[in-house]
């Protein structure tokens, strides 16, 4: 055992936590931090590295990504009068393509999030038939930071050309990005809020499909820093 992992091992004994999590850190030490106190992944150039002693942190000195996920189980409608049907096979969310119909969507911001750095949010869906045409997704937002006032007012972005393509085809899942730069988060932190209204802009020029298009998920891709927060509330 290298010397800083025995420092690291006698630093964990004063911490407090439950046993599953300190056999989990101390198993973590005995088995993947080398003698640089650093473990290096073979395949790509990311490493995980010890940084605070004291707290006990590790932090990934490149970021990883992963998704808030919002299935459209998961999405309430609110009885608007302007809301997409439901798919009685799937259960999926059937969106016009002649009248815009809305969601709406409340996200929080993880506590392993990077904070401040741009988020991405996208589509999943599939066409109703098989014909050409693009599908206009628009989604308006606002930030709500905690122990903040936040505004009435909406940014919007748009998304068109998908990312993985629906072939023309239909019930074939595409993955539609929306906005080019994602959402600034900059000044944002852990359980900040994203309010958002998710929208098949049918009435907009670019939106040249004919029927259709059914909604399996609205994601946000966002970077990882650590495993989570040293305290309940900051980072």
């Amino acid at each position: 055992m290298s010397t800083k992992r025995a420092e690291l091992k006698t630093k964990l004994k004063t911490i407090t936590m439950d046993y599953d999590l300190r056999v989990f850190f101390r198993d973590f030490l005995d088995e993947f931090v080398a003698e640089d106190d650093t473990l290096t992944n073979p395949v790509s150039t990311t490493t995980i590295t010890v940084d605070t002693l004291v707290a006990g942190d590790i932090t990934l000195s490149d970021t990883s990504w992963d998704d808030l996920r919002f299935p459209v189980s998961a999405i309430k409608l609110q009885g608007t009068g302007s809301e997409p049907d439901i798919e009685n096979t799937y259960g999926t969310y059937l969106f016009d393509d002649g009248t815009p119909e809305t969601v709406f969507i409340m996200a929080q911001m993880p506590h392993a999030w990077k904070e401040g750095t741009n988020v991405f949010p996208h589509t999943h869906w599939y066409k109703t038939t098989s014909a050409t045409g693009d599908v206009c997704w628009q989604l308006d937002y606002i930030i709500s930071k905690k122990g903040a006032q936040f505004s009435d007012t909406f940014t919007t972005i748009t998304g068109v050309t998908p990312a993985i393509g629906d072939n023309d085809t239909v019930r074939t899942h595409a993955l539609t990005p929306i906005g080019s730069s994602g959402i600034d988060m900059t000044g944002c932190g852990l359980s900040d809020h994203i309010i958002m209204k998710l929208t098949r802009k049918a009435d907009a020029t670019i939106d040249t499909y004919g029927a259709d298009a059914g909604l399996l998920e609205f994601d946000i891709h966002y970077e990882i820093d650590s495993f989570g927060s040293d305290s309940e509330f900051t980072q």
